[in-house]
């Protein structure tokens, strides 16, 4: 076997490749390791990123984690993952999926919390990986995470939600949840639907207010419905520029006939910092912005309207105290108060909310 070559029976083309360039092409190793079917194969492939200097390509040390993972190989997956400098949010959602489907619970839990502590937000797939693995109480405070960051609304989150519920005994939390889902049927993951254009389909994005994002991360979403993620993006930042610049909130996108209709679906904590009328910052240059303002207990009152049709409180009042939630969680005071304290006021009759 060439000492150039991962593979256990190396193909003849890949052997002279790397005879003729010595720093292999990154997409043909990350196609090698896809296809690694054994332990024996894929550390090879590790050893030879590691001798031609290529253990730290984003993609490539990515691709090796989750494959020792998917073999069943935790502890070389969390060693690679310690000497990954900076891992950014599809490191750390890959390490809390692998443990969470190896049944490793509380191991999951430690690296989501590792994750924000190094001021790594999650996402939509961080978040529903770990409502799988945890406890009820623990599913309870995700919970609010998931509302903290604008992703109650996430199909993937919210059923991970239902079933977190459900199988805690809260069948009727649990149908509530589903029966406010904006959209209830799940394709499987590995199994692309297939397309038809006339078809309505409504495709959700995490983004911030009047910036493009990378069109990279759109084009998974949208490039199979005949769309352009570049122009997409374009479309998505004028949009949101209107009213939410600067501020990270959910957008829907409608998309029929190759067409895509831009609505905004903010998060309870967007309406919040919105209500707060701050100076607007750049959150490339400031990485974790803090809000200390006041809002008033009316601006509190019109948010929790407007998430209504979203809240599973019964009522309004109840409605209310989930705002007052995201306020100490944005860390403004509302009428100059702790929110907490007109949570409780609330519940004691002393300050009375109008009816739905």
């Amino acid at each position: 076997m060439s000492s150039f070559s991962p593979v256990v029976a190396p193909p003849t083309h890949f052997t002279a490749n790397t005879t003729q360039n010595p720093r292999p092409q990154p997409d043909k190793l990350a196609l090698l390791i896809d296809k690694s079917k054994t332990i024996k194969h894929l550390r090879q492939i590790h050893a030879f990123l590691i001798r031609h200097g290529l253990e730290s390509h984003p993609v490539l040390n990515f691709k090796i984690q989750r494959s020792y993972f998917s073999l069943g190989h935790v502890e070389d997956s969390v060693t690679l993952f310690n000497r990954t400098q900076s891992p950014n949010v599809f490191f750390y959602t890959a390490l809390i999926h692998g443990h969470a489907i190896n049944g490793l619970h509380e191991q999951a839990l430690h690296f989501y919390v590792q994750m924000l502590i190094e001021n790594v937000e999650p996402n939509t797939f961080t978040l529903s990986s770990i409502l799988k693995a945890c406890t009820l109480e623990v599913g309870k405070a995700l919970h609010c995470h998931a509302h903290k960051f604008g992703f109650e609304s996430d199909t993937y989150v919210r059923t991970a939600l239902v079933d977190l519920y459900a199988r805690g005994g809260y069948v009727v939390l649990a149908r509530r949840l589903f029966d406010t889902m904006l959209e209830r049927n799940l394709p499987p993951p590995t199994m692309p639907p297939k397309f038809d254009p006339t078809q309505v389909v409504d495709v959700f994005v995490r983004v911030t207010g009047g910036e493009v994002g990378a069109a990279s991360s759109l084009a998974p979403k949208i490039g199979p419905l005949g769309l352009s993620p570049k122009k997409i993006g374009e479309d998505i930042a004028k949009e949101t520029a209107k009213d939410w610049k600067g501020l990270r909130v959910t957008v829907k996108l409608t998309v029929q006939n190759r067409q895509a209709k831009v609505t905004v679906v903010p998060s309870a904590a967007a309406l919040v910092i919105k209500a707060l009328k701050e100076p607007e910052r750049d959150r490339k240059k400031t990485k974790n912005i803090k809000h200390n303002g006041n809002i008033s207990l009316d601006d509190v009152i019109e948010i929790a309207k407007v998430m209504r049709p979203r809240s599973m409180a019964k009522d309004l009042a109840g409605t209310v105290k989930e705002i007052l939630g995201t306020c100490v969680s944005v860390g403004c005071t509302v009428d100059g108060k702790d929110p907490k304290d007109l949570q409780q006021e609330i519940t004691d009759g002393d300050v009375e909310i109008p009816q739905d």
